[in-house]
């Protein structure tokens, strides 16, 4: 199946090759959100690729602009990029699988061997794929790289990173227009994600597997988009679906990427050392603000976020989505998360004041979770709903600048928001109300 021209791609638009599906789509529907991200993330790749080896098509952000709306006359001629025969796969991987091992959210075998709800795991275990479904089933497993078992190495940017990408906030955007906010210009992708390297670029299917590690220093930059963590063959049955896979152990071993995957944010750990952010189950605004906020210390929004912020030039609202594999411990299966929050232009000085603000949601969570523990040593954990109670206030007022007097008013509302909630949680919890009283006065 030549991924670039036949129409294998589903959409609102019906089946799409890469280039009709930015021509003419708004979404994709394979009826899973990693397939979906998968997908966008292969249309990003074949467009920023193809503005990094041919610089002249859009060098600088004048020449980006101009494709903002609408994409170029030859688009078709963008990708014509000689991906090889076989994309994300490895002629030589020998171990036969079943094809669920494509899969981050299957369980295990050893998981399989010793739940208690072993029919259930079962019943519910992927037997077969299409071609289209286990193709875009390899891709994802590879540019995710999230490691699920002994053997699957994880990517460039390590295990369980999030991913934001930004987007027009309106619904009817293009994937086009979509895939097009994410795409760096030539001169921004040099400044920011090049590092002196002689390598040329090539797909990594193309080439043996090296016995060293990929690292920035011998890998061409755009290797980061096309990662290949994995080794795996697909076999297509006589009535051409895909049950099984050939896997072998330990495909490309990437090294030192930190801060450097376009649409990854990044957070520095207590040893120093620079990290992929995780992802959560709920983006709240707490994470929002070290996701979309630029001039920190510890952490680090995208780079694509960062060229936007510093740009501050496009004047149609945007948001963001922020999307991931939350796994449990290597081979327990896990969840796909994926949720959009909004995005907003601010300069340093309304950086601090927001984070300002984040800091104090953060202390009167403290306040009201001591208080709910003096009440009923189980309640603690009910001081959550504080933040996300809080949170469409605090996109309110962001928007709004809204945070003036030093954020007294922000204060204020946290402060009357934390006793309605105590006395929500103490009521449903029957807790003495002696005793509840006592700890009320902690607020």
């Amino acid at each position: 199946m030549n991924i670039l021209h036949e129409k294998w791609l589903p959409t609102d638009a019906g089946l799409c090759n890469p280039t009709e599906a930015l021509l003419r789509a708004t979404s994709f529907l394979w009826g899973r959100g990693d397939w979906d991200m998968a997908a966008f993330c292969l249309l990003h790749s074949l467009v920023q690729t193809a503005v990094v080896l041919q610089p002249n098509r859009c060098p600088d952000r004048a020449r980006w602009e101009v494709f903002q709306s609408t994409p170029p006359v030859d688009l078709d001629n963008w990708l014509s990029i000689d991906l090889g025969l076989t994309p994300w796969q490895c002629d030589t991987a020998t171990g036969e699988v079943h094809i669920s091992r494509l899969l981050p959210e299957t369980p295990g075998d050893h998981t399989l061997k010793k739940t208690s709800d072993i029919a259930k795991w079962q019943s519910d275990v992927v037997d077969r794929l299409t071609p289209a479904q286990a193709t875009i089933a390899l891709i994802s497993d590879n540019l995710w790289g999230t490691r699920c078992g002994s053997g699957y190495r994880a990517g460039a940017r390590g295990e369980q990173a999030v991913m934001t990408v930004l987007e027009p906030a309106k619904l009817e955007a293009t994937l086009w227009e979509r895939v097009w906010l994410n795409v760096l210009p030539a001169d921004e992708w040099n400044d920011r994600q090049q590092r002196e390297c002689s390598d040329d670029f090539s797909f990594p299917w193309t080439k043996p597997i090296p016995s060293a590690s990929m690292t920035p220093e011998n890998t061409h930059s755009l290797g980061i988009l096309w990662q290949m963590p994995r080794r795996w063959r697909l076999c297509t049955d006589e009535d051409g679906l895909v049950r099984r896979a050939h896997r072998q152990n330990k495909g490309r071993d990437y090294s030192g990427w930190e801060k450097l995957h376009p649409l990854t944010p990044y957070f520095v750990k207590s040893d120093g050392t620079w990290t992929a952010a995780k992802v959560s189950a709920h983006t709240g605004f707490k994470d929002w603000a070290s996701l979309a906020l630029k001039g920190r210390e510890k952490t680090r929004p995208a780079t694509v976020v960062l060229a936007v912020l510093d740009w501050a030039a496009i004047s149609t609202p945007l948001r963001m989505r922020c999307c991931g594999w939350a796994l449990g411990d290597s081979g327990a299966a896990g969840g796909w998360v994926d949720h959009v929050v909004p995005f907003y232009f601010k300069t340093l000085d309304e950086t601090d004041v927001i984070e300002r603000a984040v800091q104090d949601a953060d202390k009167q969570q403290y306040v009201l979770n001591k208080a709910l523990k003096e009440a009923g040593i189980s309640l603690g954990r009910s001081s959550e709903a504080l933040i996300t109670r809080a949170e469409s206030e605090f996109y309110k007022r962001v928007s709004t600048n809204d945070f003036t007097d030093e954020c007294a008013a922000w204060k204020s509302y946290l402060k009357g928001l934390s006793k309605s909630l105590f006395w929500e949680f103490v009521d449903s919890h029957r807790v003495d109300i002696l005793k509840a009283s006592r700890a009320f006065s902690r607020l």
